[in-house]
Parts: C-alpha cells; sequence; structure tokens
C-alpha cells in the first residue's frame, strides 16, 4: 500500500487562450494531486518479473477550484529470453498534462511493449509501440478524445564503454477531435550518445 504526493506550478504566468469574456493563462493548470494505490511484485522466474499498482489519484485545481477523482493503474513485466535481450510490456493509465490550451489536463490510457534484441556484444536492435487514448479534462463541447500510435526501431552501436551511436526510424499518429491537429509523421535519426 502507498501514498504519493504531487505537485505542478506553471511559472510563466502566460496567456494561453481567450473565451470572451473567460481569460485562461498557465496558472490555471496549477495542481496538487494526492495518489493512495496497493501493488505487489513478483519475480515469477531469474527472467521473468511483473509488477502492478492500481488506485485513486485525487486532483485540486486550486486556481480554478476544480476538483476531479480518477482511477491510477501501473501495470507492467519483463522477460529476460536471452542474456541482454528482453521483452517489455503494460498497461499505464493516469492524467497528463496537455498542449490544448481549453483543457485542464488528459486522462490517458496506454498500452505500450518494447523488445531489446542484443545481436552482438555491441550490437542492439530495439523495437517498440505505444497505443494511447485520452481523453480531455474540462474542455469545451466536441472536444472529447484523441488517439495516438507510436512505433519505432533501431539499431545501437557501443563504440566505446559509454559511448553509443544509433540509427532509427520512428512512425507517429494522432487522431483527435480537435480540428487540424491530427497528423501522421516519420522521422529518420542518426546520433551519438553518452551514458555515465
Amino acid at each position: 500500500m502507498g501514498y504519493q504526493f504531487g505537485a505542478v506550478q506553471y511559472t510563466a504566468d502566460e496567456i494561453i487562450a481567450i473565451a470572451p469574456p473567460f481569460v485562461f493563462t498557465s496558472g490555471d493548470r496549477d495542481n496538487i494531486s494526492h495518489y493512495g494505490y496497493v501493488g505487489a511484485e513478483k519475480s515469477f522466474t531469474e527472467a521473468l518479473r511483473a509488477s502492478g499498482r492500481v488506485g485513486v489519484r485525487y486532483t485540486d485545481y486550486h486556481e480554478v477550484d476544480e476538483t476531479s477523482v480518477n482511477p491510477y493503474a501501473d501495470i507492467n513485466a519483463s522477460y529476460e529470453y536471452l542474456r541482454g535481450s528482453f521483452l517489455q510490456a503494460g498497461f499505464r493509465y493516469d492524467r497528463n498534462a496537455t498542449d490544448v490550451a481549453f483543457a485542464l489536463e488528459q486522462n490517458t490510457a496506454t498500452l505500450y511493449a518494447s523488445v531489446r534484441h542484443r545481436i552482438t556484444p555491441r550490437l542492439t536492435a530495439n523495437v517498440l509501440g505505444q497505443f494511447y487514448r485520452s481523453d480531455f479534462e474540462q474542455a469545451p463541447a466536441g472536444i472529447d478524445l484523441e488517439y495516438a500510435l507510436l512505433l519505432g526501431g533501431n539499431l545501437e552501436y557501443q563504440i566505446a564503454p559509454n559511448w553509443f551511436t544509433e540509427a532509427g526510424y520512428n512512425f507517429d499518429r494522432l487522431d483527435s477531435d480537435l480540428p487540424l491537429r491530427s497528423y501522421t509523421r516519420n522521422r529518420v535519426y542518426l546520433g551519438v550518445r553518452a551514458r555515465y
């Protein structure tokens, strides 16, 4: 059993939307959250592990005198099928910030999975996928939902103990009730990364 506290404060105090007679500022999204949850962790074998938390989140938007109570869940499992190679999958439900000006936040349900496969001691392949469904909190009528699919894959090569080079591809698709917000995006990248 556990408790978690969260606080979000936007410091710019900028105007983010105007809908006469209302003016919305970034500070209207300031909030305090209280989580209560129960959870468990289990190692079924040395290779297979799972954990989960389920509970409730109470959020107080003190600047606009709004409160909300929402379910909270974070469930995941991992399986190491070869040394340095593993599968991971999970589900998460929580609130998150949004860039949609007229909404306070989003309630988001996310399914995700990834595979990390060690091809050689220095070369690793990664594939990941994520699907989420979000509904906007305190948004105008007709702006309710959005769905997103994120897929990606990359190859990572270890140059030195703490240095890596990588090449990859990401596909993103967003479908939203908000006009002109839906998109499809393709990204290809090359990079160098250090880890200490």
